[in-house]
């Protein structure tokens, strides 16, 4: 009895003890919790501010507000690998379902002639090695996929995560990172202020930089802007005489649910001038967008080469380094766009005298030219919606079509 008693009592003072441990560490209440998950939906990585801003709020200290918005972000990559692993094991759950099927099949095939097994072959064996070897091709497909999700899916959130804190760097009004061209005015890089930050740019004889920075003001909503972004075959269409080609290979990340903010993709692109004597830039590339205030996004790309298949078998002369744009909502549908380009090229094939300083000086392929397309491509759209409902209510509203 008095033993009994001695282990009840021990394990009414260990009970004891781990409630205190709990209470311990509830240490938000559900108002903070429920800002703090409003907060994390406008922003997944606040800056200083705004941790600031909700440890004053929320009476909690910027420390434990950074601490819970790593936590959180930490859950939901769980949550997504964890979908990912479902996906794939479902996947192959069907193609061994299939496998079983077609197994039972084949040992209840009958011959026509005699209604007996047939035991001689024919179509019957054809049919088989089709099947077998259909289903050998989606086992490599499976075993493809595994391969990435397991093996460059790591490396591929950290190049993505490192290209856009380079892109927020180098988009910033006060950057000390850009200098005007002699030759036509716009912003280029300084490269020795931008080594000397980000280090390991080629120094090859055979290899030279092409950047530029521009900005405008285009007619389309913030939102619209990074869904059509995102979106390859948009893509191409609101760069026809640019984008030759676009195709999205893999979503190595789904981002947040319900929203853009977090979406990883592996690209392959071609771009062009319209002449022949321009070589076209092909890449593979990562495409990761994020949201970063209540009413900014970015999208930055960058080279992404694979050290062995499935997608590349030799290195491309065109190295794209942290590239994309910075989108601000505005006011009337409109939106901001700040727009960086900047390359390695190795010049394989020689460029022809009539576009060598075109190309060299970053027009052909620089943020002017993809601004000034976009800005046509979205007045276009603007003036087509104007003149579709205008019509619809018995009106005309002429447009300028050569825009």
């Amino acid at each position: 009895m008095d033993d009994t008693r001695d282990r009840g009592g021990s394990s009414d003072r260990d009970g004891s003890d781990s409630s205190r441990r709990k209470s311990h560490h509830l240490r938000h209440t559900p108002r903070q919790i429920e800002r703090l998950e409003g907060a994390f939906r406008e922003c997944p990585h606040p800056d200083e501010k705004m941790r600031m801003e909700l440890s004053k709020e929320l009476g909690l200290s910027s420390r434990q507000i950074k601490f819970w918005f790593q936590n959180k972000r930490t859950q939901l990559k769980a949550k997504h690998e964890k979908s990912d692993n479902n996906v794939l094991r479902a996947e192959n759950d069907k193609i061994r379902n299939e496998n079983i099927a077609i197994m039972e099949a084949l040992k209840n095939v009958m011959c026509p002639s005699c209604r007996g097994p047939d035991q001689f072959g024919g179509d019957t064996y054809l049919k088989e090695q089709k099947l077998l070897e259909e289903n050998g091709q989606l086992r490599e497909q499976l075993k493809r996929y595994e391969n990435i999700v397991a093996n460059y899916k790591p490396l591929m959130v950290d190049v993505s995560r490192n290209a856009m804190d380079e892109l927020i760097k180098l988009v910033q009004s006060d950057s000390p990172f850009w200098i005007r061209s002699s030759a036509d005015g716009g912003e280029v890089l300084n490269l020795e202020c931008y080594e000397s930050i980000f280090p390991g740019v080629a120094k090859s004889p055979n290899v030279r930089i092409e950047s530029s920075k521009d900005s405008s003001v285009v007619i389309i909503d913030s939102l619209e802007l990074v869904d059509k972004f995102m979106d390859a075959n948009k893509w191409m269409e609101f760069f026809p005489n640019i984008v030759s080609r676009a195709t999205t290979l893999e979503v190595v990340s789904s981002g947040l649910t319900g929203s853009r903010s977090g979406l990883l993709q592996l690209m392959y692109e071609e771009l062009q001038v319209l002449s022949p004597l321009v070589p076209t830039r092909k890449f593979y590339f990562l495409r990761f967008c994020e949201q970063i205030e209540q009413h900014t996004w970015a999208i930055v790309d960058v080279s992404y080469n694979f050290p062995q298949q499935p997608f590349s078998t030799s290195q491309s002369p065109v190295r794209l380094l942290p590239s994309g744009c910075l989108i601000q909502d505005m006011l009337k549908g409109c939106s901001k766009i700040t727009w960086i380009e900047h390359m390695e090229i190795e010049d394989i094939r020689p460029i022809h005298n009539l576009y060598m300083k075109h190309v060299c000086s970053g027009l052909a392929f620089g943020a002017t030219r993809k601004l000034a397309t976009l800005r046509r491509t979205c007045e276009r759209l603007s003036c087509l919606m104007d003149v579709s409902n205008t019509s619809y209510f018995g009106g005309v509203v002429p447009c300028d079509t050569s825009i």
